[in-house]
């Protein structure tokens, strides 16, 4: 699947063989300073819009709400922005599509001056509202030419969860700013469930027993983990994290071409990958997870966000999936210093966790990681499903072994004390309570270099029983 924002960036900034349509979305406005009406039409209706209808389709997404900017902000009575009567469905004054165009045209920029994340023209289109209201714009024209219009509905996933991006990020866009004590939130009284920090709830920060610097990055981690389970349940991957400041430039640089040849730039102590700390800046400047939030609220931190239109505005940035890609760049600083079950992939910039049952031959756990007792009556004994999951399993006692499958990955190639603990329950019994623990004592290693004596290697995945 091609990410969002790598596809938009494709219809804003590609050319060639890379472009989606042609000219990109920032040549056709370099081009068009004051365009007409039907121009308007022609770039945003029947050139952007399609196209990206088109990847919605293709990728089996949810559709495109329409959104007519009444409402910037909805957590806000009063900020309203009204529809003219140009535009209210009566069409007062509109005569030619050349005259809707106009009104179209100008009514995006007025809602822009409200939903910030609009505010930049070339960069508006990184923001689901901005497809919103262009979905709602393609239904005013077709209004005006007497069709008869079905609005597609708004799509919630089974346990309520909107899965349409506009419901969703009206709430989660609240949850961050929120955090950051914008309308005097209360604070919160502890972590949510989960989590390590109050992410997901309606607080202000503080309340979770954390140092302002450690909780800074910790509530941004735990941000964009439930923003990336959110994606998951249409099958899209994590944002990939970016450097968005990239050495004051703005990501993309102003003239940096096809989005394929885009380079990070250096903002040392800060790295852009996971061997990047090469003078050892990051690892000697930051001693620890508060530190480094410090320092990095210090220096780059707002900084990249004020370059980069989309996401400037704190109470609007989270409508803009560009806004995880800079904060997982930002929790990327913490990660590569910290010890991790995980690899990171340099090719789509994502992380790769490692933490999973295998069957008892070594092969990867088919399908749902869960262990199903099969009871048929016609069978001679119950049977474990999938095969192989549990070895010498004694249904009478319970006993049995499960393997499990790890990766331990450290920046610096220092040995890892790795302790291993594990828990059985018994619902029946208690679900906070396990009926019995495998201690620690029975699973301590030292993941390294095997050639020196450790027990296992470092990036290199291994294996271990419990019984």
């Amino acid at each position: 699947m091609e990410p969002y924002v790598e596809f938009v960036s494709r219809l804003i900034y590609a050319t060639g063989e890379e472009a989606v349509i042609t000219p990109n979305h920032e040549d056709w406005l370099q081009t068009h300073p004051s365009p007409s009406g039907t121009e308007w039409l022609a770039h945003y209706v029947d050139s952007l819009l399609p196209a990206y209808e088109a990847w919605l389709a293709a990728e089996n997404l949810p559709p495109t709400i329409p959104w007519d900017g009444t409402d910037p902000r909805p957590w806000d009575a009063g900020i309203e922005v009204p529809l003219p009567g140009s535009l209210d469905g009566s069409f007062t004054g509109v005569g030619s599509l050349e005259i809707l165009g106009q009104e179209l045209c100008d009514r995006l920029n007025t809602v822009a001056a409200q939903a910030a994340e609009l505010g930049g023209a070339v960069k508006a289109p990184f923001s689901y509202r901005f497809w919103g209201y262009l979905k709602w714009a393609s239904q005013m024209r077709d209004r005006f030419n007497g069709a008869i219009i079905l609005p597609p509905a708004s799509l919630y996933d089974r346990d309520g969860t909107p899965l349409s991006a506009i419901p969703f990020t009206d709430l989660f866009n609240q949850l961050h700013f929120k955090w950051h004590n914008v309308g005097g939130p209360p604070t919160a009284s502890a972590p949510t469930p989960g989590f390590e920090t109050s992410a997901g709830q309606h607080a202000g920060s503080g309340g979770v027993g954390m140092p302002g610097g450690e909780e800074f990055i910790r509530f941004h981690r735990d941000h964009y983990e439930l923003f990336s389970r959110w994606l998951a349940r249409t099958g899209q991957p994590p944002v990939r994290g970016r450097n968005m400041h990239n050495a004051g430039q703005g990501w993309p640089a102003a003239g940096a071409g096809n989005p394929s040849t885009w380079v990070e730039g250096d903002n040392d102590p800060w790295i852009n990958q996971e061997s990047g700390d090469t003078d050892n800046n990051l690892r000697t400047q930051t001693s620890d997870a508060n530190d480094l939030g410090n320092l990095n609220n210090s220096t780059v931190h707002g900084t990249g966000h004020f370059l980069n239109s989309d996401i400037t505005s704190i109470t609007h940035n989270n409508y803009v999936p560009r806004f995880q890609a800079w904060h997982g760049w930002i929790d990327a600083q913490l990660w590569w210093r910290e010890p991790r079950f995980a690899r990171w992939n340099s090719t789509t910039g994502l992380r790769e966790r490692v933490f999973d049952p295998v069957l008892s031959t070594g092969a990867d756990w088919p399908g749902l990681q869960a262990i199903t007792i099969v009871r048929d009556p016609l069978a001679a004994a119950d049977e474990i499903a999938p095969d192989n999951a549990v070895s010498g399993l004694d249904f009478s006692t319970g006993s049995g072994t499960l393997r499990m499958k790890f990766l331990v990955s450290e920046s610096y190639n220092r040995p890892v004390r790795l302790r291993l603990t594990a828990e059985v329950f018994d619902d029946a019994s208690s679900t906070t309570v396990p009926v019995e623990t495998i201690p620690d004592t029975a699973n301590t290693y030292t993941v390294g270099d095997t050639s020196a004596g450790d027990d296992f290697d470092l990036g290199t995945e291994f294996s271990v029983d419990f019984s």
